[in-house]
C-alpha cells in the first residue's frame, strides 16, 4: 500500500478503513497493516473503525489494532481516549484488555480522564482486566501522582 498512495492520503485511508470491517480476519489484519503505512497521525478518519477491531475476536487482530492505533492518533488526543475508553466496557476480557494496552499508547502521562477510566477496572470481576489495569496505571501515572493516589484510595 505505501508504493502506491503517501502517508495521509485521504483516498487510500478511506478504502482501508472500509476494509476494517470486512468479515474476514486476514483482511481486516491487513487493513490494519496498510492503515499504519498511509494512516497519518492525528487524522480523524479511520480511529473509528480501529477502535472497533479492539473487540474482535482473533488476539492478533486486537494486538494490531493496537499497534495501528500507535500510528494513526495522537498521543493524548481524547476523542481517541474516549472511543478506547468506551472499550474497556465490553463484555468480552479480551476486547477490555485490549482496550486498557490500547489506552498505554495514546494517553499522555497524568491523563486524569484515562486514570479515572482505568481505577474503575481495579476492582473488576476478572482478574485479567485487573491485572491489565495495574499494568495501564502504572504507565499512565508518575510517582507521587496526587489525582491518582486520591483516585485510587
Amino acid at each position: 500500500m505505501a508504493r502506491v498512495a503517501d502517508r495521509g492520503d485521504e483516498h487510500a485511508v478511506e478504502v482501508v478503513a472500509r476494509l476494517l470491517r470486512h468479515r474476514d480476519g486476514d483482511v481486516r489484519r491487513a487493513a490494519l497493516r496498510a492503515l499504519s503505512l498511509v494512516g497519518k497521525k492525528g487524522r480523524e478518519h479511520g480511529i473509528d473503525e480501529v477502535c472497533l477491531v479492539l473487540e474482535d475476536a482473533s488476539a492478533d487482530a486486537r494486538q494490531a489494532g493496537i499497534k495501528a492505533l500507535v500510528h494513526v492518533a495522537e498521543k493524548g488526543d481524547r476523542l481517541v481516549i474516549s472511543a478506547v475508553c468506551s472499550r474497556l466496557k465490553h463484555k468480552e476480557v479480551n476486547a477490555r484488555r485490549a482496550a486498557i494496552k490500547g489506552l498505554m499508547h495514546v494517553a499522555e502521562k497524568n491523563d486524569h480522564h484515562a486514570i479515572d477510566e482505568v481505577v474503575a477496572h481495579l476492582e473488576h470481576e476478572a482478574a485479567e482486566t485487573r491485572d491489565a489495569a495495574v499494568l495501564a496505571l502504572a504507565h499512565l501515572v508518575e510517582k507521587g501522582d496526587e489525582y491518582a493516589r486520591e483516585e485510587v484510595s
